[in-house]
């Protein structure tokens, strides 16, 4: 069982991260030469939900600084009542995203498991990538401008008993998917500060998201952006078969998706 404090590392991680998309600057519909042709658009139209588990990013593709957190125990398949249990709007339900058109995710978190981050108040407490799959391109991007419109209402409000979500502000990401864009927040708990910083992004009827917590303020937004474009190639590459291994134990022994 994780310590109080992870556990709250991850509470603010997963209220945000799936919040932190929406917007333009993308890199052309998918039916285009720029980024894959028909090839990428018939895959895509067959995409099932187990291939979610191969398109995040294993630990080596993240950077040496991550090398030495370990695989975070709850990583797998996201269902649409963990992933309202996660966003930023606590009245959302495992309904609501089904009638949004969310199908099914997977998550892959990396976690400092010492704490020394958080002691310190510096440092790296998460590194992440999620994937999540919906019914169709509409269904993805109604549900990222959603989001967008919740961490606006709930900017300084208390989103989790005790957490305060002080401030957010977006950042551009050019040419990254179809849509997509870059977030940093600060929460607080008690005296505790929490950062975040994240990106996501729309490949069709996918979203795919980078997202890094920290125990200090750093600026990380390039280092984000490396793993979120790693994230988008991974994703083509499954998608067109240059890919097929399942990249971690936990994916491994996950048992088939419940919805497939």
């Amino acid at each position: 069982m994780k310590s109080s404090s992870v556990a709250i590392a991850f509470l603010f991680s997963s209220c945000l991260a799936v919040l932190s998309a929406c917007g333009g600057g993308g890199g052309g519909d998918l039916t285009g030469r720029e980024i894959g042709g028909d090839e990428l658009e018939r895959a895509l139209r067959s995409v099932v939900e187990n291939d979610l588990a191969i398109m995040v990013l294993p630990q080596e593709n993240l950077g040496d600084e991550f090398a030495d957190l370990e695989t975070d125990e709850d990583s797998g398949f996201v269902d649409n009542q963990e992933a309202a249990d996660g966003t930023i709007d606590p009245d959302d339900t495992a309904s609501d995203l089904e009638q949004a058109g969310r199908i099914n995710g997977y998550e892959l978190s990396y976690t400092d498991t010492s704490l020394s981050a958080l002691e310190a108040g510096e440092g790296v407490v998460v590194v992440a990538t999620d994937v999540n799959l919906f019914r169709d391109v509409g269904a993805a991007s109604d549900f990222l401008a959603k989001e967008a419109d919740d961490h606006q209402r709930f900017e300084g409000k208390e989103i989790r008993p005790g957490l305060i979500l002080e401030e957010v502000e977006t950042f551009a990401v050019d040419g990254l998917g179809d849509e997509a864009i870059g977030l940093r927040a600060r929460a607080s708990l008690g005296d505790a500060k929490l950062y975040l910083t994240s990106i996501s992004f729309r490949l069709d009827r996918l979203v795919g998201g980078a997202w890094l917590f920290r125990a200090d303020d750093a600026s990380v937004n390039s280092q984000v952006e490396a793993i979120a474009r790693a994230l988008e190639e991974r994703i083509k590459d499954v998608l067109l078969g240059d890919i097929g291994e399942v990249p971690v134990p936990q994916a491994e022994e996950e048992e088939a998706s419940p919805t497939e």
